[in-house]
């Protein structure tokens, strides 16, 4: 019997003494650069593929790890990020001589910006190495739009008449003239690293699963971002 209540009494401080090796609570600020672009399908096929260019854009915020299981370091990582994605379309196109020569050369500029205010919601697995843990993580995010704009350039060159080159520029609020919808909801995969369990850097991918582009009724424009993150946990 007494065997048997030292047994029980040396698992339950073992369960306690795991218990404390991992962090209950982590909270952390965090930042970084965002690389967004938008793929757009009509009638069931993706479009545009050859004059879509990437935008470069930001994210900040905090994220808040919350321990689920005492003895195993599993966390439910709550965030909320001010993040800026887009897309840029570029199309070339030129006017030419009976001879060759180029008459006009002229380049059309198409960029979506978006703001949003993100609420990323995550599941992640930390492994120790020494001092530094891995942390692949999975799970959702939804973001409503706080400011976006569509820029429309032209650029226009000539070799022959110098007096027509120039640029024209306008500028549209996607969310005042109802050209986009606010909200996105889609899906976050990503792995961070934390070095003494205070410095923190990151990469993840997201994919919105929301037509963004919501004037149109035979295109959808879905979302996409590839983050680089760096960070401090408290």
């Amino acid at each position: 019997m007494k065997r048997f209540l030292l047994l029980a009494l040396a698992c339950l401080i073992g369960s306690e003494l795991a218990a404390q090796i991992y962090p209950r609570n982590i909270v952390s600020v965090r930042g970084g650069l965002n690389v967004a672009s938008m793929s757009m399908r009509a009638d069931g096929k993706y479009i545009g593929r050859e004059f879509r260019n990437p935008k470069i854009g930001w994210h900040i915020g905090a994220v808040d790890e919350i321990l689920l299981l005492s003895d195993t370091p599993l966390y439910l990582d709550l965030g909320v990020m001010l993040t800026n994605k887009g897309v840029r379309y570029v199309e070339k196109s030129a006017m030419e001589l009976e001879a060759g020569k180029t008459l006009v050369s002229c380049k059309d500029i198409t960029q979506y910006g978006i703001g949003y205010l993100q609420f990323p919601v995550c599941v992640s697995y930390h492994f120790y190495f020494g001092d530094f843990t891995i942390q692949p993580y999975a799970g959702l995010h939804y973001e409503v739009g706080l400011w976006g704009r569509l820029v429309n350039m032209q650029k226009l060159h000539s070799d022959v008449d110098q007096s027509q080159d120039g640029t024209t520029k306008s500028v549209e609020g996607l969310f005042r003239t109802g050209i986009a919808g606010r909200s996105d909801f889609g899906l976050m995969l990503g792995v961070g690293a934390t070095y003494q369990e205070r410095y923190y850097v990151g990469l993840s991918w997201e994919d919105g699963f929301c037509n963004i582009l919501k004037s149109a009724t035979t295109s959808l424009m879905h979302h996409s971002n590839f983050r680089i993150s760096v960070g401090y946990n408290f």
